[in-house]
C-alpha cells in the first residue's frame, strides 16, 4: 500500500523524489520504494526524512517505533475515509463474508446495507445457520432522538418510515437465539458495524447523513483499545434497548 502520509508530506515540502534522493544521498529508486510503501526507510534515515518534509517520522511510518504508547496511541486504525460513501462496496462485502463468529450492527435506520446488498437478509441467516451471532439496534422510530435526528437532517418525518423498513428488511425467516434485533433509545454518537474483529464505526456530524461523514476502519489488536472502547459502547446501548 503506498505511504500516501510520506507523499503529500513530500508535495506539501515542495521535494520531489529526485532531490530528496539527492539529499540523502540514495538511489533515486530506494526513494521511489519507500513513497510505493513496498520498504521502510532505516531508522538513521526515517529521522533525516522526517527533518527534510517537517514531519515527525512516526506520523510518516505509524508502524515503526513510535515515541507514543499505551493509551495515547494505536494500531488498531487501519482506515479512515472522509466519507462513509467512500469504503468500496467490495470492502462492506468482504466484511460481512468473513464474519464467523459475531455481527453487531447499530445505527439509526442503516438502510445502506441492505440496499447496497440486496442479499444481505440471506446471508445472515446463513451466518446464524453457521453459529455466528447477529444482534441489530436500531433507532425507536417513536423516540424523541428520531424526531431530533430527522429534524436535524430536513428529513420531513421520513427517518421513521426508513427504520420501519429497515426492520422489513432485516428480518428473519426463522427465529433463532442467535438472531436478534432490536430499537434503541440513546443518542447516537456513532454507528458501528461490527464484523468478528474488524469495525467501521461512523461519527454523527450535525446536519450530516450518515454516508456523508467519515467512517474509520478499526481492527481489534487486543485489550483496552479503541475497538474495545467501541464494542463495549455497543454492549452498553444494547443492554438498554427493547427488542422489535
Amino acid at each position: 500500500m503506498a505511504n500516501n502520509r510520506l507523499k503529500h508530506a513530500m508535495q506539501k515540502a515542495q521535494l520531489s523524489p529526485e532531490e530528496l534522493s539527492d539529499e540523502l544521498g540514495v538511489d533515486l529508486k530506494t526513494v521511489q520504494r519507500w513513497v510505493s510503501g513496498a520498504t521502510t526507510p532505516h531508522p538513521r534515515s526515517r529521522q533525516r526524512v522526517a527533518d527534510l518534509v517537517g514531519q515527525e517520522a512516526y506520523v510518516l511510518w505509524p508502524d515503526s517505533d513510535s515515541p507514543l504508547t499505551g493509551a495515547e496511541a494505536t494500531d488498531e486504525v487501519i482506515a479512515v475515509y472522509g466519507h462513509r460513501a467512500d469504503m468500496p462496496r467490495e470492502r462492506w462485502a468482504a466484511l460481512i463474508e468473513n464474519a464467523e463468529k459475531r455481527i453487531d450492527l447499530l445505527g439509526f435506520a442503516m438502510q445502506h446495507l441492505p440496499e447496497q446488498h440486496p442479499g444481505l437478509a440471506s446471508t445472515l441467516a446463513a451466518k446464524v445457520e453457521a453459529g455466528c451471532e447477529v444482534r441489530i439496534a436500531l433507532a425507536d422510530p417513536t423516540g424523541v432522538h428520531v424526531a431530533y435526528r430527522d429534524e436535524e437532517e430536513k428529513l420531513g418525518g421520513a427517518l421513521e418510515g426508513r427504520i420501519r423498513t429497515s426492520v422489513k428488511y432485516f428480518e428473519q425467516p426463522e427465529p433463532s437465539e442467535l438472531f436478534s434485533m432490536r430499537f434503541h433509545s440513546t443518542p447516537l454518537y456513532n454507528s458501528i458495524f461490527r464484523f468478528d474483529d474488524h469495525m467501521i464505526v461512523t461519527p454523527h456530524l450535525f446536519g450530516l447523513p450518515g454516508y456523508a461523514a467519515p467512517a474509520l476502519h478499526l481492527r481489534r489488536c487486543g485489550n483496552g483499545g479503541l475497538f474495545e472502547q467501541m464494542a463495549d459502547h455497543f454492549d452498553r446501548i444494547w443492554s438498554a434497548s427493547r427488542p422489535v
